[in-house]
């Protein structure tokens, strides 16, 4: 029941961050004084911060890269798009496949070791054939000679193959490593780049924005079970995140979930929620 609610409202936020800003002066508005435009902007940049490192921390889930790219395509409304902007979310496209084909390749390698694998252990399998000439010939001596050599041969053969498969699949291995890394670090200083040259653009206060630290705070405490703790982080760190419409769709939330109905219904946080469109 609570799984549903909760895609309920992120529903309805979704609605209004398409539909834009419905109130022309929000409760918050009044506190950090910001034009319609820098609050568009500045809420569009806290939600690209969010998002890339959402995409960071789910890197190796596919699923999530296949969800999310869907949904950046799907659900962005073109009109809240500047042109820096479009810049980036097709960047954090990129940056989605990127994540998600290193993870195909995984998948691929594991397949062609584990194949490897197999083919080795048939490999050292002794050759039936041999077995049954020493058997025609009635000879002991050459039973005895022949099983020995096979399966003396059969190890040394194992061995060296699987030695040589495992050597190579470290190889690839490392080569899909470093090529997760080198995009992660692309994503991150193109998230940083973004973040100064939006903030400079559109003379946006800089305490107002969103950081990888703050990020992670929010996350946290996010799904943090304790819902009274976690509505006392909120309430006291508004001044950090007021610029973020998940801050406030968070807030809502769990005032709904601690019963606390007339604070989830009340203007101030659904002003602000209206307030900001990302």
């Amino acid at each position: 029941m609570y799984g549903i609610r909760k895609r309920l409202v992120s529903v309805i936020f979704a609605m209004v961050c398409l539909m834009g800003t419905f109130s022309s002066t929000p409760v918050y508005a009044q506190e950090t004084a910001l034009t319609d435009e820098q609050r568009n902007a500045i809420g569009m940049l806290n939600y690209i911060t969010v998002l890339t490192q959402d995409i960071n921390a789910s890197k190796n889930s596919r699923m999530y890269m296949e969800e999310a790219y869907s949904t950046l395509i799907n659900n962005t409304y073109p009109n809240a798009v500047d042109s820096r902007t479009l810049s980036q979310m097709t960047g954090l496209l990129d940056t989605m496949e990127s994540y998600r084909m290193i993870d195909v390749k995984r998948e691929r390698l594991q397949y062609v070791y584990e194949q490897s694998q197999a083919q080795a252990i048939r490999s050292a399998i002794p050759n039936p054939l041999g077995l049954m000439s020493a058997v025609h010939s009635f000879s002991l001596a050459s039973l005895l000679t022949s099983g020995i050599y096979m399966a003396v041969d059969s190890v040394t053969s194992y061995k060296a193959y699987t030695s040589a498969t495992e050597q190579q699949y470290l190889k690839d291995g490392w080569v899909l490593d470093d090529e997760e890394a080198e995009t992660l670090h692309e994503s991150r200083k193109g998230t940083f780049s973004y973040m100064v040259k939006m903030v400079n653009d559109y003379d946006l206060p800089g305490d107002l924005t969103l950081t990888e630290d703050t990020v992670d705070e929010f996350v946290k405490w996010k799904n943090n079970k304790n819902v009274v703790s976690r509505i006392q982080f909120l309430e006291s760190n508004k001044s950090t995140y007021q610029e973020y419409g998940g801050y406030w769709l968070t807030l809502a939330d769990s005032y709904y979930e601690n019963k606390n109905y007339k604070k989830c219904l009340e203007n101030k946080t659904l002003n602000s929620i209206q307030g900001v469109a990302a």
